[in-house]
């Protein structure tokens, strides 16, 4: 572990912890820094950490954690990558756990979180409210996670899976979203709940019709789900910003979130029909690689045949 003696703008180690603040406030809070906790891969203690720094939690500024855990024979795992907060609880561990931990799999930054923040959330109390949404989000994105798990066909939980994840760190390129996490066979299947044979034959298979390919340390997905994981926001629900104090939940806000918001869909789902229009060239251009390989095969036969030499009968004495 390296410890740089480095700080940071909490702000900066993730801005939408200050989705609530006016911009008043935003101004002022950027002034409130940080420690930073730097990682090369390996073991992390956690809960020591936190003791060490007497810090109530971490937000992941780079790099990416994995927790595991292990009840009986079965394997589970969640990812923590930037933008998620790192917490160890005081309770004792759950008597079914017969093994768990957290690993740094790249470099990973941690910003702490302590008595800075602390006094800051007294200056500037929606900060609370930004972590807690930042951390509801995780809880979120786990329980979409287990029921991922509960799919019949492991293919589907690994292509659900994909999306989910891209939707916290993906990247939209004009081939396709790409993923930029190095997961392995493994990995896959203790996030998904299979064995690892069976993700790497789900994975052929996926490869296979042009759903998710291999790129280098990252995926390219490229079939999009059929159906999206989450509903489209009800316009009516309350807001938070639109029900709090007048000094910062005015009218103007509240239109320019639903604006934000309906900006969004219409992206998300001008992006979706990218992809069913991609998904076509992609299978088509998969297609002719198999033919292609299918022909050299082919020629490799008909070479090797021809260089077979035929014994040939000896002339019949007369």
């Amino acid at each position: 572990m390296l410890v740089s003696s480095a700080r940071i703008p909490l702000l900066q180690a993730d801005a939408d912890i200050g989705r609530y603040l006016t911009a008043e406030e935003r101004a002022a809070a950027e002034a409130l820094t940080v420690p930073v906790v730097t990682f090369e891969t390996g073991h992390v203690d956690v809960r020591a950490l936190l003791d060490r720094n007497a810090c109530f939690g971490a937000l992941v500024v780079s790099g990416m954690l994995v927790s595991h855990l292990r009840v009986g024979e079965q394997a589970g795992m969640r990812i923590l990558g930037p933008g998620d907060v790192v917490s160890a609880g005081t309770a004792p561990a759950s008597m079914l756990l017969v093994d768990s931990g957290c690993r740094a799999v790249s470099t990973t930054q941690l910003a702490m979180l302590g008595k800075d923040v602390l006094v800051g959330a007294h200056r500037w109390p929606r900060l609370v409210a930004g972590l807690h949404a930042r951390t509801a989000e995780q809880i979120e994105r786990v329980a979409v996670q287990l029921a991922i798990c509960q799919l019949p066909r492991v293919e589907d939980r690994l292509l659900a899976l994909f999306w989910l994840l891209a939707e916290q760190w993906g990247r939209v390129t004009p081939g396709g979203t790409v993923l930029p996490l190095a997961l392995t066979h493994e990995t896959l299947g203790a996030l998904v709940g299979a064995r690892r044979p069976t993700v790497t034959l789900a994975l052929g298979d996926l490869s296979e019709r042009g759903a998710v390919l291999r790129q280098g340390r990252a995926w390219l997905l490229v079939e999009p789900l059929t159906r999206p994981m989450h509903g489209v926001p009800d316009p009516h629900a309350p807001s938070f910003v639109a029900e709090s104090p007048t000094t910062w939940g005015t009218r103007e806000l509240h239109d320019i979130q639903h604006d934000v918001q309906d900006e969004f869909l219409a992206t998300v789902a001008r992006l979706r029909e990218q992809h069913l229009e991609r998904t076509d060239a992609v299978r088509v251009g998969l297609e002719r690689v198999r033919a292609s390989r299918l022909r050299s095969q082919e020629i490799r036969e008909s070479v090797r045949a021809s260089r077979e030499v035929t014994p040939t009968e000896a002339p019949s004495s007369g």
